[in-house]
């Protein structure tokens, strides 16, 4: 037996296989505003009246596909653990994992995030809702320390939209920000207020006007709140319910003074803008996009003056998880790369590294951390090499821990007289050297310890903790 259930928004189809009155299978297929389409499959594998198993499909208007595949646990107090493993390509290898915590109207009052499925939880969002399923306060625990780094409390109107939303942006329990919606009778937000400061006061204004789809086709800006509008968009889609133009007026004074084009391919990938920067009918700058099979922006090239010719190419490489691993830029459009950044992801998908080859010839001239990361430097990004590096800037939003060998020493100074390496970073921050070091001054200069090794000075920021191993 088969039931169908419509809304605006979703298909609901329960499928009983058995015919004994209870639901084997319940499909739901959303389609957002946006366009992507969520389907939902919930399965009672069994046939104990109770789901056991649920399959998330989530189909962007990029192409991207993500599956989230998860059991359920299903609590003696009415309450489900829902455990996801997340596909984040459907491709079986860009994994993270998810943990629910379902109550027992069917609201999801916390998630706690694996990113990379390393067996290491590094975000959790617990939410509160009203008695009509709104969440009215979701909290973001970015580093795992039982506070709060992020609250947005939500208010809403009868019909389940979200009118306003206060952000408390570091988790003080003062709301520093907050945004108030409008609706129209189809729930697309026809305004937009915002109050940059909470001081009560609005600040800046956008409206919105749609077509018959729900697609934005008009965009006003009042930049500052005096209830004038300073600047407007108009939007135009294609058959496909892609953007294919963007007209611009920047001093509402009614004459266009830009557009843009867009053009795709049959996978519905930009792969063509196009810019007239002063609405006189010629074109003076494109961009052209490459993509993997991931549908994963690999390259792009830039035609700054509108002639056809490529001025500059951006190249990107990215790892079997995803994550961008190599930033390729070619400033002159030579054909020859001038710039690389290397970059490296920890466990859990976290940016860890940024390194600088800022002439590509292979030899990396500054080192940035981000987060918390324990890493020797003897090991370069890739093909690269540490010979002649300059600086490195240990992470200002974590813990970095850096040892720097003999061998590493020496491959930084090869072929020099004196070389010289600053390493900025805080008091969270540990930079162990070897026993090579042979000449220590503190306060050398500008606040800053300085370190001999052989033929290399380290000028250390003073609040490092250096130890000499």
């Amino acid at each position: 037996m088969c039931y169908i259930l419509f809304s605006a928004v979703s298909t609901v189809t329960e499928l009983d296989k058995d015919g004994d009155g209870v639901a084997d299978t319940t499909t739901e297929v959303i389609t957002e505003r946006d366009g992507t389409v969520i389907t939902t499959v919930h399965t009672d594998s069994n046939d104990d009246g109770k789901q056991d198993t649920v399959v998330n499909t989530i189909e962007k208007p990029n192409g991207v596909t993500i599956t989230e595949t998860g059991v359920i646990t299903n609590n003696d107090d009415g309450t489900q653990t829902i455990k996801y493993e997340i596909d984040r390509f459907s491709d079986g290898k860009s994994i993270d994992s998810r943990t629910d915590t379902v109550d027992k109207d069917g609201n999801v009052v916390k998630s706690e995030i694996d990113t990379g499925d390393t067996g290491v939880v590094n975000k959790v969002i617990t939410r509160e809702f009203d008695d009509k399923g709104n969440a009215t306060k979701v909290s973001t625990d970015l580093d795992v320390d039982g506070t709060p780094d992020k609250i947005d409390t939500n208010s809403f109107d009868e019909n389940g939209n979200k009118i306003k939303t206060e952000t408390d942006s570091d988790g003080d329990g003062q709301p520093d920000s907050s945004v108030t919606r409008e609706f129209d009778d189809r729930g697309n937000v026809v305004k937009k207020s915002y109050d940059s400061d909470n001081d009560g006061k609005v600040d800046a204004i956008d409206t919105y006007e749609y077509n018959d789809k729900n697609q934005i086709i008009k965009l006003n800006a009042d930049k500052d709140g005096d209830g004038t509008v300073d600047s407007l968009i108009t939007r135009e889609y294609g058959d496909r319910g892609n953007l294919v133009k963007q007209s611009y007026d920047k001093d509402n004074d009614g004459q266009i003074d830009a557009i843009k084009t867009y053009k795709y391919d049959d996978k519905g990938l930009l792969v063509l803008l196009e810019l007239d920067k002063n609405n006189d009918g010629e074109i003076d700058a494109t961009r052209t996009y490459e993509y993997n099979q991931k549908r994963q922006e690999i390259k792009t090239n830039y035609d700054t003056n509108g002639d056809y010719t490529i001025d500059q190419t951006v190249s990107r490489e990215y790892d079997a998880k995803g994550n961008l691993v190599k930033y390729s830029t070619d400033r002159d459009g030579d054909a020859e790369i001038d710039r690389i950044t290397y970059y490296k992801v920890n466990a859990k998908g976290q940016r860890v590294e940024s390194a600088y080859d800022s002439d590509a010839d292979g030899l990396i001239n500054g080192v940035d951390y981000e987060n918390d990361f324990v890493d020797n430097l003897d090991t370069p990004p890739l093909n690269a090499s540490y010979e002649g590096l300059s600086y490195i800037r240990l992470s200002k939003n974590g813990d970095t821990e850096l040892t720097i060998s003999d061998d590493a020493l020496a491959t930084i100074g090869k072929g020099a007289t004196n070389h010289k390496l600053k390493i900025v970073g805080d008091e969270s921050d540990t930079l162990k050297l070897s026993q090579e070091v042979i000449d220590t001054l503190v306060d050398g200069g500008a606040g800053n310890d300085t370190y001999t090794a052989g033929n290399v000075t380290l000028t250390v920021d003073p609040d490092v903790t250096v130890s000499v191993i």
